[in-house]
């Protein structure tokens, strides 16, 4: 699915709902039980906010890196749910809101029972500079 707010537009996954345990067993932490958790199918924002889109629906933008193409930061939760309600009002017939807890850990996971996405041992983060450079980080667990 994909949306255009004046000429910028952005995509969203379909993920798939079902059945599925989230929380933490990979510590044996008694603080984050493993809990059965049964979701319907849900669409999630391909990329994340950037500072053109927020700043399209909201008409301000106070992140501290400035740049159209990167992520909004500085927002609050009241100003995240006011975004998500902005941006319903300029595409009626649309519902735009936070993921829940368990629907962001099921993306993340992307329905596994591995500690990160595709892999029980490691992951992988994208991070970007100031001079443009685009640095990929690997970190693996024992």
């Amino acid at each position: 699915m994909e949306i255009d707010i004046g000429g910028f537009v952005t995509g969203f996954i379909k993920v798939k709902g079902g059945l599925f345990f989230m929380g933490n067993n990979f510590d044996r932490d008694d603080r984050w039980p493993m809990v059965r958790v049964q979701l319907d199918d849900f669409y999630l924002s391909e990329f994340v906010v950037t500072q053109q889109l927020f700043e399209a629906v909201m008409g301000y933008n106070h992140s501290q890196f400035r740049g159209l193409r990167l992520p909004v930061t500085n927002v609050s939760h009241d100003e995240a749910q006011a975004f998500c309600t902005a941006l319903a009002g300029l595409l009626p017939g649309k519902k735009f809101r936070l993921p829940t807890e368990a629907e962001w850990e099921r993306a993340a996971t992307a329905g596994t029972r591995y500690r990160y996405a595709g892999s029980t041992s490691e992951s992988f983060s994208l991070s970007r500079s100031s001079s443009g450079t685009t640095r990929v980080s690997r970190r693996t667990t024992r």
